[in-house]
């Protein structure tokens, strides 16, 4: 028989928050970091985050560290993994429950606070030397935003109320990492029903000017089926 561990054997851990908010901005998907006050990694970049309170959820603590931290507020928030590496954190053992939000295009901007001396969006492919493991959550919160893209439109949450097909196709190819055929894009759209036409194109552009679209929610929350696969 396995002998049982005493109470004394097992070593105390912290919980804390991250949180990897995405944009889509300049034909790129970002992501939104700061740049660390204190010890340790002072300095350096990393996700928003901080420790769960005793008397919050995890959700909670996760909204409350990104709105001190970056001034984003009620943002909606998919929780995307536990990360449990017992040497992630130089101050002791700390379990992290990381977030995935989305920051739409328009709205206004973060502004630093807090533990942030700065705050800056990076292009997930384009990213600085960061603290902890945040750089490895970051590839792990783009392998679930493909998921979220086919299941749940991810990518309706990243673009303004309007957009065109190009900035929707950009999204895809910048998650998934490899170009799209237009035509089929286009076509495998229009067939889901889940995207409307308006009497509206781009103005002031240097291009043939696109047309504008818009999200039918009630059709995409009714027959969620819809949404073409990638």
């Amino acid at each position: 028989m396995a002998k049982k561990k005493q109470s004394g054997e097992f070593q105390q851990m912290a919980v804390a928050t991250d949180g990897v908010i995405l944009t889509y901005d300049e034909k790129q998907i970002k992501v939104l970091l700061i740049k660390r006050r204190n010890a340790p990694f002072k300095g350096e970049w990393a996700l928003p985050g901080g420790f769960v309170g005793n008397k919050e959820t995890a959700e909670e603590c996760a909204q409350r560290e990104i709105c001190e931290e970056t001034g984003l507020k009620k943002l909606t928030l998919e929780q995307l993994c536990t990360i449990s590496d017992p040497k992630r954190d130089p101050r002791g053992r700390v379990l992290s429950i990381v977030f995935m939000g989305f920051f739409r295009s328009g709205k206004t901007g973060p502004v630093a606070g807090d533990d942030a001396t700065e705050v800056e969006w990076f292009s997930i492919h384009k990213l600085p030397k960061m603290a902890f493991d945040h750089s490895k959550i970051i590839k792990t919160g783009i392998k679930g935003l493909k998921n979220l893209l086919n299941i749940e439109g991810a990518a309706f949450e990243l673009l303004a109320e309007k957009f065109t097909f190009s900035q929707l196709q950009t999204i895809y190819e910048e998650v998934l990492g490899a170009e799209l055929d237009k035509r089929n894009f286009r076509r495998r759209f229009m067939n889901s029903g889940i995207i409307m036409p308006l009497n509206e194109v781009e103005k002031n552009v240097p291009y043939k000017p696109g047309r504008y679209y818009k999200l039918d929610r009630r059709m995409l929350k009714s027959e969620p089926g819809l949404m073409p696969i990638f």
